[in-house]
C-alpha cells in the first residue's frame, strides 16, 4: 500500500458509514412518534411500549394510569 493509502481508505470506509447511517435513519417501520415514549423495533416494524402503554406509538396510557391521574386532578394530561 502506498503510502497515505490507508488514510484514505479509512476515509473512504468512514464517509461510506456516515452514507449508511444517514439513509437508515431517514425511513423508519415504525409510527411516527413512537420514540417519545417506546422503542422502535425496525426488524419487527412496530413499536415496543412500556409495560402497560398501548397504540400504534405508544400514546394510549394503561387504564390504571388513566384512573391515578384523575384522582390526582390530572385530567386530560396525556404526561401525567
Amino acid at each position: 500500500m502506498r503510502p497515505g493509502g490507508a488514510v484514505a481508505l479509512l476515509l473512504l470506509v468512514q464517509a461510506h458509514a456516515l452514507v449508511l447511517l444517514a439513509g437508515s435513519a431517514a425511513v423508519s417501520n415504525c409510527a411516527p412518534g413512537c420514540t417519545d415514549r417506546g422503542t422502535c423495533n425496525e426488524e419487527l416494524g412496530r413499536c415496543d411500549c412500556p409495560r402497560g402503554w398501548t397504540g400504534a406509538a405508544c400514546e394510549v396510557p394503561p387504564q390504571d394510569m388513566v384512573s391515578m391521574c384523575k384522582d390526582f386532578g390530572f385530567h386530560g394530561d396525556p404526561n401525567c
